[in-house]
């Protein structure tokens, strides 16, 4: 993103990531997430049961539910079912929790 998207979508164009959860600045734009918000990393935008952060990880659409992250052994559903097929809800958010204070320590 140029200086001036960064700064119409409060972010920090000295960070790739200005909110820390692990998802680019850019690509949260793109998807319309807020890059100033690590919250949104844990939704599903295409409810299809892969957290935002995973899809983001995993090069996959969040928009898109047939679209799974990479490594992915399940077509839908995946992620939330807890079905052996990727980290359920509650595995995801601590994930991103141990993630995050890994980036605070830094």
């Amino acid at each position: 993103m140029t200086n001036l998207q960064e700064f119409q979508n409060n972010a920090d164009p000295t960070r790739a990531d200005t909110d820390g959860d692990g998802m680019p600045d850019g690509w949260e734009v793109q998807y319309g997430l807020d890059p100033a918000s690590a919250a949104d990393a844990g939704g599903d935008l295409d409810g299809d049961g892969y957290t935002n952060l995973q899809e983001s990880l995993g090069g996959s659409d969040p928009i898109n539910p047939g679209s799974v992250p990479a490594g992915s052994t399940s077509g839908v559903g995946g992620g939330g079912g807890g079905d052996g097929c990727g980290a359920t809800g509650m595995e995801a958010l601590l994930l991103l929790g141990l993630f995050l204070l890994a980036r605070r320590r830094d």
